[in-house]
This record gives C-alpha cells, structure tokens and sequence, in this order.
C-alpha cells in the first residue's frame, strides 16, 4: 500500500496537503477519491483503528451498534467495494507508539484481524486503490524503524498553496 508520512510543525500545511492531494489524485486517475480521516490523539491505538466500541450503543441495548468499524476496515470495505481511498492519519505521531507495529503490519499485507469480522482484507486486485497518508507534528521524534522505512516521508516547512499542486503531484504512485 502506497504509504506517505508528511512530517513539520504545526502550520506547514500538513492537513491542507491531504485535502489537495486529493484533488491531484483525483485529476490524475479522473475518477472519484473517497477521504477517510481521522484525528489521533494520545489514546488511539488498535482498538480505535480496527474496530470502534460504542459504550452509549451497550448501555442503550443495542448490540448491533456496540462494535463498529474503524477507520482502517473502513477503508478497506471502500477499497473492496471498487472506490478509490485516501486514509488520512492526522497526527498519527501522537497515538500510542505499539500502533506502528500493527500499522507497519496493514500497510504491507492489506488485512487486518477483527473481534468481530475476523481477517478482513483488501482483494488483491483492489491494492493500488487505497493510499495512506499520515501527518505528523514531532510529538514523539520518529516512527519506528520499520515503519519508518515503510514510508515516504515528506518534511514540510510552511508552503504557498502553489507549491502543493507541485509537490501533491510529484508523489503519485507510478
């Protein structure tokens, strides 16, 4: 899975980055491209990013809204249903750092493992569809090793909206 990390301080123009990327991907493949983003923080971890449990849904009694999905089954559903996806991780450097592993794990086989939809996977021939890009704001200094390898990682300095369409575009996979 093509994976970018964008990296810079607050104000660089990270989240603004996504948003035009987007439309450059969405020029370049002329088709529609579904956003999915979500704000990390210093509680996310697996359980947020697989699936998502509704306390208010249990008390209320409804077990079929208890579990949801998260946000990278939910990509992963979009992908398999034939759209084309950018997963939007912003300020993933502030979730818990045993998230690395799990992510390092997803970007590389597309799957991941549910409590209540078992392995959930990305069809082979839906991999090029789906994108992941995270922001990062040097909270904690780096992203693991191997997750840091994984991904291109772009270090922004405050931008001109000009000069996103031109860096947006140069990252498009070939």
């Amino acid at each position: 899975i093509h994976a970018i990390c964008l990296e810079g301080p607050p104000g660089a123009g990270k989240t603004e980055y996504a948003k035009i990327y987007r439309k450059v991907l969405k020029d370049f493949v002329q088709d529609e491209v579904e956003l999915i983003d979500y704000q990390c923080d210093s509680t996310t971890g697996k359980s947020d990013l697989y699936e998502e449990i509704r306390v208010a849904a249990a008390i209320a009694g409804n077990p079929d809204e208890v579990i949801i999905a998260g946000k990278l089954v939910e990509a992963i559903d979009s992908v398999n249903a034939g759209k084309k996806v950018i997963l939007f991780l912003d300020e993933y450097d502030k979730a818990r750092e045993e998230t690395d592993a799990f992510l390092l794990k997803f970007l590389q086989e597309g799957r991941v493992n549910t409590t209540q939809r078992g392995d959930v996977e990305i069809k082979p021939e839906n991999m090029q569809n789906l994108q992941v890009l995270l922001c990062k704001n040097q909270m904690r200094e780096e992203l693991s090793g191997p997750l840091e390898r994984r991904v291109k990682i772009l270090r922004l300095k405050e931008m001109r909206p000009e000069v996103f369409f031109k860096v947006a575009s140069n990252q498009l996979p070939n």
